[in-house]
């Protein structure tokens, strides 16, 4: 599949400068809720000691008894697992809600710090499109590597089809995907594999920030997250021109 990828990288730094409010205190405020929920979860969800307790028995070669199993689930230090749930939930549509954030973006809509609860506009087809790619990706990897890895790039453009048509069912907006991803599938890799030197450059200034200050700070994320996230919109853009759509909003993707 060919596109102006360079083109589309630009056109998404400059998206970047003229949006209001600014996207990097929208990603910002992203990065902090984001945070507080993972450390949240990581809290809660408090039973490694015993899970290495049990890895430290597999090692040796010894079975763990049905008490220690049972013991890792029934663990008095383990909060209500329905909060855990809740909030691992609410992780996830809040990446939902970025992912819109920059959809919108992309299109020059009107954008304000609210998009990131857009996830829950359609709370319960999100969620069930974010649990069956999951369980589709899931279950091809177990088997083979390979065919999860194709099934999560023919899946990746579900959610933004889900924003494009909130009335169709998730079936349907993983179906369309994986229309709209038919031999595009390479050269979205391509593009996500274009950003590696950011990423690189991420974890190294958080791993510098955290010997430094002893938190990693969000230095290169800030600039990073929303980048990709236009682009990656962008390129479904790119998707919809192919097929003949025109998609919504001035900001059409170059294609």
């Amino acid at each position: 599949m060919l596109y102006d990828r360079p083109g589309l990288k630009v056109s998404s730094k400059m998206l970047m400068l003229k949006t209001k409010p600014s996207v990097y205190w929208v990603t910002f405020v992203y990065i902090v809720a984001g945070s507080v929920i993972y450390n949240l979860l990581l809290r809660l969800v408090n039973f490694m000691p015993m899970l290495e307790v049990l890895a430290e028995k597999a090692s040796k070669g010894e079975l763990a008894t049905p008490e220690e199993l049972i013991a890792v689930w029934v663990n008095p230090a383990v909060p209500a697992w329905l909060l855990v749930a809740a909030l691992t939930i609410l992780y996830a549509l809040l990446n939902v809600g970025f992912s819109f954030y920059g959809l919108k973006v992309r299109r020059e809509e009107k954008t304000s710090f609210k998009d990131l609860l857009s996830g829950f506009e359609v709370f319960f087809k999100a969620l069930a499109v974010l649990i069956l790619q999951a369980l589709i990706v899931g279950v091809l990897s177990i088997f083979l590597v390979v065919p999860g890895v194709i099934a999560y790039y023919r899946y990746s453009m579900a959610m933004y089809v889900l924003y494009d048509h909130p009335d169709w069912s998730p079936i349907q907006c993983l179906r369309e995907s994986g229309r709209l991803m038919r031999g595009a599938k390479m050269s979205y890799f391509i593009l996500q594999l274009s950003f590696i030197g950011w990423m690189l450059f991420n974890e190294l200034m958080s791993s510098a920030s955290s010997a430094l200050f002893n938190v990693a700070l969000p230095i290169v994320a800030i600039f990073l997250m929303p980048y990709q996230q236009i682009t990656y919109a962008g390129f479904y853009h790119v998707l919809l021109v192919r097929d003949g759509q025109t998609p919504p909003g001035p900001a059409s993707a170059p294609s």
